[in-house]
């Protein structure tokens, strides 16, 4: 499994499938003052973090290989207190993929996984032609996945006529 895949796993799986407190009992030592709440703290925290382009964040930062994009519209299970700018549109979101998969790290970014918990393919048609300029140009892969309300997942790239790889 791809790398990035593996870290979105484990992002999910505790947004929907196991709460913060347990796993702070289950072998994560660090002492709490607060519990992360954001997407971005969690997904540091416990998702591995790292040299990873995030979305929704409020900081820009530099150009890592890897980039994902979460876009949900209603709040995880065990991720009750996400504010509501966390919450942003697949269309918005889709917008925010081409402009740093085509702009601002273009050069850098070589993996894209975009979470979504709407299967709409409408909303895919106005960027779908950048999204395949990105996979069959450029040479990137692109993930789009669909999480269930149980936290588990699918690829849907063939929905929307997207190379699964």
């Amino acid at each position: 499994m791809n790398r990035t895949l593996e870290k979105v796993e484990r992002l999910l799986a505790i947004l929907f499938k196991s709460s913060i407190k347990e796993l702070m009992i289950d072998g994560i030592s660090k002492d709490y003052a607060r519990s992360p709440t954001t997407l971005v703290e969690i997904f540091e925290e416990f998702a591995g973090g790292g040299r990873i382009n995030f979305y929704p964040s409020d900081s820009k930062g530099r150009c890592h290989e890897e980039a994902i994009f979460m876009s949900l519209s209603k709040k995880p299970k065990h991720a009750q207190k996400l504010r509501r700018k966390e919450f942003v549109p697949l269309d918005q979101m889709l917008q925010h993929v081409v402009q740093h998969m085509q702009g601002a790290c273009q050069k850098t970014t070589k993996t894209a996984v975009i979470v979504t918990d709407v299967i709409n393919t409408d909303v895919f048609a106005p960027w779908l032609n950048n999204l395949k300029n990105i996979q069959d140009v450029d040479g990137k892969d692109i993930y789009i996945l669909y999480v269930k309300p149980n936290g588990n997942y699918e690829i849907i790239n063939h929905l929307v006529d997207l190379s699964a790889f």
